[in-house]
């Protein structure tokens, strides 16, 4: 009796020991991206390229964590779609374009994301757009789409926007699970997200 109850504990702890292997050193996992608290899109200052801005925090699956080599975004809507595919992030105030290790604890940062200049000139169609946040993960062949978010655009922000005399920050409300339009900035930009 005490035999089967030796070999019954040992193939437990056998099983609990590989179960603990496979989730902390074998499985890949991947990265996520929380649902983004604000987004900017619009212009540095007058002259410059568009940029899109995503406040987020990253975070992987699995134990052991993922290096992110590269990110881009893209905007799309009835009629157009932009690239947004230079990437750099601000880690304390500090604009880094390397990659950047994502661990199981999550990295916030935030995200700019700068317009391809040998794209179309930037427009935006009123109505919703669809925003797609992409990351191309080391020894991964393709990039995993992370999030994907729509935003209204307005008849007057689309105008704005186009003619480049503004740009607009866009908060998340958890309440009412949709983004709201905080602010427009002109062309001379001042705001958290703006640098």
């Amino acid at each position: 009796m005490s035999e089967a109850i030796s070999i019954a504990v040992s193939l437990l702890a056998l099983v609990l020991s590989a179960v603990t292997a496979w989730l902390t050193l074998i499985r890949r996992g991947t990265v996520r991206m929380s649902q983004p608290t604000t987004v900017f899109l619009g212009y540095e200052s007058s002259g410059s390229l568009p940029k899109a801005v995503v406040e987020t925090l990253l975070f992987s699956t699995s134990y052991r964590g993922h290096i992110v080599e590269s990110m881009y975004l893209t905007v799309t809507a009835p009629g157009v779609a932009h690239a947004f595919d230079n990437w750099t992030y601000l880690d304390d105030d500090v604009a880094r374009t390397a990659g950047v290790f994502v661990g199981r604890e999550g990295t916030q940062v935030q995200h700019h994301f700068y317009f391809n200049k040998k794209q179309k000139e930037f427009k935006v169609e009123p109505g919703r757009a669809t925003i797609r946040v992409f990351a191309r993960i080391v020894n991964r062949k393709k990039p995993i789409l992370l999030f994907q978010f729509g935003l209204h655009i307005s008849q007057d922000l689309a105008g704005k926007l186009n003619s480049k005399t503004a740009s607009v920050y866009f908060n998340w409300s958890a309440a009412s699970q949709e983004y709201s339009e905080e602010q427009r900035l002109g062309p001379n930009l001042e705001g958290p997200l703006a640098a």
